[in-house]
This record gives structure tokens, C-alpha cells and sequence, in this order.
């Protein structure tokens, strides 16, 4: 509110308007077409896309250079994982543009600060993708499960996240909460299908499921026991994590993969 009572930046305002407002449909577009996510729930809110749409604003055309496609990408599933944004907004969201935005596009160099990025979310207290899934495990089942988050047009295909293992009956048999809702115990069902699904056991339920469809949700028909229940979220987190890697592009030299 404090920058708008200048009416020196009321008039950057309205000369940039236009421009930012193709920026700010530029990074809507790259974050659908190529971070396969079309809803800002997933993605820890709008405030996510604000270093991008700077960034774009800077950008020949407003658009992302082929040779930093894969780093911008990189750098929005950190900053979309860790929702640093979702809390201090303004005053985070103004370092990162600050410290590391600014000063290329003053330069009018069009490289993305990846490696910075990563400096930012290690800062924040996350150093693995284990820390990020568990962070937002909601984006990764859309990762996973091959989903972008975009409005059904049915209400009984509402996506809800399930609890693959029924918590009702873990807890019985005495799982700590922390095992019960580990990330890799879920996965995304549309509304009406787990609303009917109650307390079923996971093998008698997932018996009409298509392997293709377990197959794409890292699920293991072998370990659908309740007797084998640590062996199937150490088995499933891990392949969670491999998976995720390698749809965003990642490599060891770039992040921890612990």
C-alpha cells in the first residue's frame, strides 16, 4: 500500500500494465504446458508465479528461452514443493527478485538463477527430495499419478487424496501417526470412488484395479498387507522420489537426491 501512495509508481503502473500483464500469462502458460499444473492449489498458491512473472517481464517477448526451459522448470517445482510464499509473501518473494532477479535482468542477461534457487530452499530448511515431497505431497501425487490439478467438469470426479492402507484400521493395528499419513500412503481418487471405499482392505479393494493404473501410481499388489505395510511405504517413498527426479530433470550435480 506503501508504494502506491507514490504517484511515481502509480505512473510505472500504468505505462508497464500491458507488459506485465502478458508476463503474467507467459508464466500461467509455462507452468501448464510445461510443469504439467493448471491449478494454484497444487503449486502453493499464486504467489509462486511472482519471481517467474518478473522474470518474464524481462524476457525477449515475455518468454522463457529454449536454453533455460529445463532451469526455470528446475526452479519452479522448488520454489512450488517448499511454498515459501505461502507465509512472508512480501518480504520473501522481494529477496529472491532482489538478490538474484534483478540484478541479470539490470544486465539484461536472460540466464535463470537456478543454483540460487536452490541456495533459497536449502536456506529454508530443505535439503533432500524426500523433505519436498513430504512438504507437498499433494503435487507430487499429481506428478505421479500424471495429473495437472485443472477443474473436472463432473463433481463426482473430484479428486480427493486417499489413504491407500485405511487410517482407521493402522491405527487398530497400531501404527504411529507419522506412518499412517507418510506421503507414501496416499494417492489421488476421484470423490465418489473414495467415499465407497471405506475401511476395505487394500488388496480386496484395489483387486478390480487395473495394473496399468497401479503400475502409474507406484503401487506394489504385492505388498498390500498390513504385515508388510513398512516394507510398502519404503519401497513406494523411494520409487516416489526416483520418479519425481526424473519427470522434473534433475541430476546429482543440481540437488541432494537423498
Amino acid at each position: 500500500i506503501d508504494l502506491l501512495r507514490k504517484s511515481s509508481n502509480i505512473t510505472k503502473l500504468r505505462n508497464n500494465f500491458d507488459q506485465c500483464c502478458d508476463a503474467i500469462r507467459s508464466a500461467t502458460d509455462f507452468v501448464q504446458r510445461e510443469c504439467w499444473c493448471a491449478s494454484s492449489d497444487i503449486i502453493g498458491g499464486l504467489s509462486t508465479l511472482v519471481p517467474f512473472v518478473y522474470y518474464l517481464f524481462y524476457t525477449k517477448d515475455h518468454l522463457v528461452p529454449n536454453n533455460q526451459i529445463d532451469r526455470v522448470r528446475k526452479s519452479f517445482f522448488l520454489i512450488a514443493f517448499t511454498k515459501p510464499f505461502s507465509r512472508y509473501a512480501d518480504s520473501r518473494t522481494w529477496a529472491v527478485i532482489r538478490d538474484d532477479l534483478k540484478p541479470l535482468a539490470d544486465k539484461k542477461d536472460p540466464t535463470f538463477p537456478l543454483e540460487q534457487f536452490i541456495g533459497w530452499v536449502e536456506y529454508w530448511q530443505f535439503h533432500s527430495f524426500e523433505s519436498l515431497l513430504q512438504n507437498n505431497h499433494e503435487l507430487a501425487l499429481h506428478l505421479i499419478q500424471g495429473l495437472s490439478g485443472a477443474q473436472v467438469q463432473y463433481d463426482r470426479n473430484s479428486p480427493e487424496i486417499d489413504h491407500i492402507f485405511p487410517r482407521a484400521e493402522l491405527r487398530t493395528k497400531g501404527f504411529e501417526p507419522s506412518q499412517v499419513n507418510d506421503y507414501a500412503n496416499f494417492w489421488i481418487l476421484a470423490r465418489t470412488k473414495n467415499r465407497n471405499k471405506s475401511n476395505q482392505h487394500p488388496d480386496e479393494y484395489f483387486k478390480d484395479v487395473p495394473d496399468a493404473q497401479l503400475k502409474a501410481a507406484l503401487i506394489d499388489r504385492e505388498y498390500l498387507d498390513y504385515r508388510r505395510y513398512t516394507t510398502f511405504l519404503g519401497d513406494r517413498k523411494q520409487r516416489m522420489i526416483q520418479k519425481v527426479i526424473q519427470k522434473i530433470g534433475y541430476d546429482s550435480t543440481e540437488f541432494d537426491q537423498k
